[in-house]
């Protein structure tokens, strides 16, 4: 039978002192080299500023704050171009189109804007 040997004190304190160290030494290094920001900041500024280009699009274009609209029949929509610029969207039928075209311009004045008309299928 083997006769179990008994843990040196010094190796234990020694180990624990090697081992804190090496704690305090990572906890250092990545405070002091982060010094970039957060993927949290860059989302919540990214939201911010998607939020205030759209309340922008939204003032220069007054008739996008009511689209997109859906219903049964047809749906009215906006998509922007490479000039950065609206076009409206209206996909129906053709015998739906009419009440389409009579609703959008329900929202306002639509001759400052684009619009297409897209066949439902």
């Amino acid at each position: 039978m083997k006769e179990k040997k008994s843990l040196n004190p010094l190796t234990i304190v020694i180990t624990i002192i090697l081992l804190g160290s090496l704690a305090i030494f990572l906890l250092l290094h990545f405070l002091l080299t982060d010094k970039g920001q957060s993927d949290r900041d860059r989302e919540a500024e990214a939201g911010i500023s998607s939020v205030e280009q759209g309340e922008k699009e939204r003032e220069e274009y007054p008739i996008l704050k009511n689209l997109p609209i859906k219903n049964a029949v047809y749906t009215i929509g906006y998509q922007f171009e490479e000039d950065g610029k609206p076009t409206i969207i209206i996909t129906a039928t053709e015998y739906y189109q009419p009440f389409a075209l009579e609703k959008l311009k329900s929202l306002g004045d639509v001759s400052g804007y684009r619009i297409r008309i897209r066949e439902a299928e």
